[in-house]
């Protein structure tokens, strides 16, 4: 798989998954994703991903190698947005908690716009301290802490 610009929508969300899987890093998604995923209709503003913070530099070189930006866009001094290296945000864990371990930039929707999706990985741990990590590939229908969209006990 190699990224070329490919909108961010569950397709490509489901490519990632897939990608980082195949590297045995596992890996769910929250957020804008997960929503979209469940069937409504909000705008997803980032894909942001969760994976195990051992697993981190691997999975950005995995994410390199598929031709995703992770370069700095521009050097400004904002502290509250969504894109933390285009405005270079430098907060601490306490006043920023949601700041991710590592982003990659999606293209603009058009040529010569700025403004664009952000491809987050957040560390489990860090989100998710008391759940156990997921597995890598399909989840069992009958797991006790994760479920699939297509699980009845939705």
């Amino acid at each position: 798989f190699k990224y070329t610009g490919q909108p961010a929508d569950l397709a490509l969300i489901e490519q990632i998954a897939k990608l980082l899987e195949q590297n045995k890093i596992p890996c769910h998604v929250i957020n804008d994703s997960m929503w979209r995923h469940f069937g409504c209709q909000n705008p997803i503003n980032s894909l942001d991903i969760i994976i195990p913070r051992s697993l981190q530099k691997q999975a950005v070189l995995v994410l390199r190698k598929a031709n995703f930006d992770d370069g700095c866009r521009q050097e400004d001094k904002y502290e509250a947005v969504s894109c933390n290296f285009i405005y270079n945000l430098r907060a601490n864990f306490h006043r920023a908690w949601w700041v991710p371990a590592h982003v990659f930039h999606l293209q603009p929707a058009a040529p010569g716009e700025e403004l664009h999706v952000d491809l987050n990985l957040f560390s489990h741990e860090d989100w998710f301290p008391n759940l156990e990590l997921p597995a890598c590939g399909p989840l069992a229908e009958d797991d006790e802490t994760y479920l699939v969209s297509t699980d009845t006990r939705l």
